[in-house]
């Protein structure tokens, strides 16, 4: 009689340490999940600063349309509302797709890979970004120059040659700035996905 006690006591103890395991399995995925969805939040909310940012200038650009009184100004504004209005959205996108993933019911090689994939697209998305940037900006100078001086390009060859300098160097430092902080937080976000190892 003892040993069959002594083997359900064992049977009994073994069944709650395999709960408590499974627990503390479930309790260490769901930190990993909060962590990481911490993260992609801090990317989300930068990305969705700046696609405000490209909706107000969007929104302001057709508000002041009708200032824009040569041919070359109108396709000028259209090119830069369908710029500043459709460009965010791709990448707010694919983030909302990395906060999708699920990391407590995928297995660890499913969660790495999709967010590996997600989070190259994301990069590409930010390159093709800058270099549609570069002439939406200078496009946008005689824009600019019509709506808030209500003059028409009046500039020197040397003018539009400093003026697109400076937005290369801009766009070049704003890049490296962008890429810094996002990539440290793709970066960490990717760490804690990689901790569940």
């Amino acid at each position: 009689m003892e040993l069959e006690e002594m083997k359900m006591l064992w049977k009994e103890m073994s069944e709650k340490v395999e709960q408590q395991q499974l627990l503390n399995n479930k309790i260490i995925l769901e930190m990993t999940e909060r962590k990481y969805q911490e993260k992609i939040n801090k990317l989300f909310y930068w990305e969705l600063t700046a696609t405000i940012i490209n909706i107000i200038a969007a929104l302001l650009l057709i508000i002041f349309y009708h200032k824009l009184d040569t041919t070359f100004l109108q396709i000028d504004g259209i090119i830069l509302i369908m710029g500043f209005g459709l460009s965010p959205f791709l990448s707010l996108k694919k983030i909302l797709q990395m906060k999708k993933i699920d990391v407590v019911n995928n297995s660890y090689q499913e969660t790495i890979v999709n967010y590996t994939k997600m989070k190259k697209d994301f990069f590409n998305i930010q390159k093709f970004y800058f270099y549609i940037t570069t002439p939406l900006m200078v496009l946008g100078l005689p824009v600019y120059l019509k709506l808030a001086y209500d003059t028409d390009l009046n500039m020197s060859p040397f003018s539009w040659a400093c003026y697109i300098m400076f937005i290369l160097v801009f766009l070049f430092g704003l890049s490296k700035v962008i890429k810094k902080t996002y990539g440290t937080l793709s970066d960490s976000a990717e760490n804690i996905l990689k901790e569940l190892e």
